[in-house]
């Protein structure tokens, strides 16, 4: 993902199933679900400790938009 407009940081919010994601955030979200994008790169946004379930992944840019490539899971 990279912020639309080079060298402005977008700040994102993600949710897990309607949560903040805890112990599941990435390295680069913390437990509420807020990071920033500073640089086109992979970010990880998530990471689920536990077994792996069916669950629904939010990812809202509160201040601009951002593009993104690339989304992986499993």
């Amino acid at each position: 993902m990279a912020p639309a407009q080079p060298g402005v940081p977008v700040r994102l919010h993600v949710s897990l199933d309607g949560r903040a994601p805890g112990d599941a955030h990435g390295l680069d979200v913390d437990a509420s679900g807020a990071g920033v994008l500073t640089e086109p790169r992979m970010y990880q946004i998530l990471r689920q400790p536990q077994r792996i379930t069916d669950r629904t992944a939010d990812i809202a840019f509160p201040d601009g938009s951002a593009e993104a490539f690339v989304i992986t899971s499993g």
